[in-house]
């Protein structure tokens, strides 16, 4: 796998670890937990983290992102075990989909993003593409941090590494 791809990959997968760890502490009893108006439950929030990394996946594939894929299974929501062997075997399908790209894919692929953001009417590369996930991924860490604090649980270990644990 081309270097700099290699360090993306490497870089998401150091935050898709520190979510899994969150989902791995949490009860299914816990899932249903939403801390305000519009948040959503905790299990939504996964369940949601997981579908976009699908989304994005498919992009690389189709070479069009789009949000608007068929429905999840939104029963997946209440269940810790099933929210993460979704949130693993998305992680699994975006490498397996990564290692499959060649040299001249990276130099050549641009993933439209029109239909949901026309400022990249150009298209993104595949490096970008990935960026564009793991803020997305960072985006709901600071949303993870805001529920567990409510619940008054401590962030798994794995969080020393943004400073937020001791």
């Amino acid at each position: 796998m081309d270097p700099t791809l290699q360090a993306t990959v490497d870089r998401h997968s150091l935050h898709h670890g520190l979510i899994v760890d969150v989902l791995e502490r949490l009860s299914d009893e816990l899932l249903g937990f939403t801390c305000g108006r519009g948040m959503g439950t905790l299990g939504k929030q996964f369940l949601h983290i997981a579908d976009v990394e699908v989304s994005y996946t498919e992009a690389l594939g189709t070479r069009r992102m789009d949000f608007a894929r068929p429905a999840v299974d939104h029963s997946l929501e209440s269940s810790q075990r099933d929210l993460l062997v979704f949130l693993r075997s998305a992680e699994q399908r975006l490498r397996s989909t990564l290692r499959e790209l060649t040299q001249g894919d990276l130099e050549t692929i641009r993933i439209d993003w029109t239909r949901t953001h026309q400022h990249y009417a150009d298209g993104l590369p595949v490096h970008s593409h990935l960026e564009a996930l793991i803020e997305h991924e960072i985006l709901h860490e600071g949303e993870l941090v805001v529920y567990m604090r409510s619940l008054g649980l401590e962030l798994p270990p794995s969080w020393k590494i943004l400073g937020l644990v001791r």
